[in-house]
């Protein structure tokens, strides 16, 4: 995988805070990666978002969070589907060896495995990083 800033339980809450939160963010890719069954014996994910961002000067960003060592991936689509991450934003959860990413929550308060089963694009994974790109391709779109 590509080397990333590392998020964790200490950093995450400045982080979704200056994205915030990913409310009406927008998937743009997601990618699963099997770089070699010898050097990791579980693939890694790459979703590329674009999402509010209070750094920027256009206020908007395109991010790419990197999942490694995925234990288990969900994307579950539906006609009339939206790729709008909202109203409930990203909930990140640190657990024990594991972060959980939920893309499509269905709550906010009280966040539970419950919720996490409950998704519609939901990731567990070993660890999870971050690259900011910017400008967002949302200003060089036509």
């Amino acid at each position: 995988m590509i080397t990333m800033r590392l998020l964790t339980v200490d950093t995450a809450p400045a982080f979704l805070d200056r994205h915030c939160q990913f409310y009406d963010g927008v998937i743009r890719r997601a990618e699963l990666v099997y770089e070699s069954v010898s050097s990791s014996p579980r693939p890694d994910l790459i979703v590329r978002v674009e999402v509010k961002d209070l750094d920027a000067e256009s206020g908007w960003c395109t991010l790419t969070l990197g999942f490694a060592g995925v234990v288990s991936f969900r994307v579950t689509e539906a006609i009339g589907t939206n790729v709008v991450m909202s109203p409930n934003g990203l909930v990140l959860r640190f657990e024990r060896d594991v972060v959980l990413a939920d893309f499509s929550p269905v709550t906010e308060d009280s966040y539970t495995r419950a919720d996490f089963a409950a998704s519609s694009f939901a990731v567990e994974a070993q660890s999870v990083g971050y690259e900011i790109h910017s400008p967002s391709t949302l200003d060089a779109r036509p």
